[in-house]
């Protein structure tokens, strides 16, 4: 069995990376899709591998709501929601996949818990990917752009 989950800030090139190897065969463990899966209900449609724009919705930003912003409160409710499913998706992760690569999401670095990351290395080889500085600065103004 082979196994990697890729680590690193968001648009840093997980995903791409992993379809690039489950073009080679390997299973694609998407933490984002599997998140949005399990907070369907709560969004206003559909979560793909490629495209988290409605998960990105649902947990908005706190800000002034007749501007499309959410009090205090709701985000941290939402954002709450949002890690609980992210930590679900990871101890869900598959064991006997062959060759896996698990898709992380640009927030694993904020995992407190230390069990649930030591299961995932022990499950799988952790892979960071470091932009070099004209990518980070890329990444950094599609953030700022939507955030």
């Amino acid at each position: 069995m082979k196994a990697v989950t890729l680590l690193g800030m968001s648009g840093a090139g997980k995903t791409y990376f992993s379809q690039r190897l489950a073009d080679w065969g390997w299973t694609h463990y998407s933490c984002d899709y599997e998140i949005g899966d399990a907070l369907a209900e709560h969004l206003n449609g559909p979560v793909a591998i490629d495209d988290l724009s409605a998960l990105s919705a649902f947990v908005g930003q706190v800000g002034d709501e007749a501007k499309g912003g959410l009090p205090l409160d709701e985000f941290k409710r939402r954002q709450q929601m949002y890690i609980d499913a992210e930590m679900a998706a990871l101890e869900n992760m598959p064991n006997n996949a062959g060759k896996l690569v698990n898709d992380s999401t640009g927030s694993f670095c904020e995992i407190e818990d230390e069990d649930l990351i030591a299961q995932v290395a022990s499950k799988s080889l952790l892979v960071y990917i470091e932009t070099d500085e004209a990518s980070h600065a890329e990444v950094i103004a599609r953030a700022v752009e939507y955030p």
